[in-house]
């Protein structure tokens, strides 16, 4: 697996309201192979940044027709986990207004209401202002509007 493959299928699992148990094994020497350390690591520096779209959420409720976007949620507050990388924008349905944020970043996320949701789109930055590598997490908030 690649190393996003890895961070992917963390985020899936955790989306769909399941755990992730990777198995590593050790080498006869009791060392963890290279490329399995990579991946951890990987793994690991996904999480420093957009651990709180993991770590204590339940399965996300949200809905998009973007096919590398899955969704946790944690209390009112909700994560799109957007993987496809393209910079193009997203709908988000079901949610009338809310307020939208890039975990790890301070760059503005542009949002609009459209028919059926909320389209966001993505900031456009330069790779070394990149919040991590692998896929981006919005935080959604609710605002003063309920959802639908």
């Amino acid at each position: 697996m690649t190393r996003t493959r890895c961070v992917e299928t963390l985020v899936a699992c955790v989306a769909r309201g399941g755990n992730l148990l990777l198995n590593v094994g050790p080498t006869a020497d009791g060392l963890i192979p290279a490329i399995m350390q990579d991946r951890l690591f990987a793994i690991g520096a996904w999480l420093k940044v957009n651990g709180e779209a993991i770590y204590g959420t339940t399965r996300g409720d949200l809905k998009t027709d973007a096919k590398t976007v899955y969704f946790t949620r944690k209390g009112d507050v909700s994560h799109a986990i957007d993987f496809r990388g393209d910079g193009s924008p997203f709908v988000v349905k079901g949610v009338a207004a809310a307020k939208v944020s890039l975990v790890g970043s301070a760059a503005a996320v542009a949002v609009r209401a459209v028919e059926g949701g909320l389209e966001i789109t993505p900031p456009v930055l330069p790779s070394a202002k990149a919040p991590c590598e692998h896929a981006w997490v919005y935080r959604i908030e609710p605002t003063q509007a309920k959802r639908e």
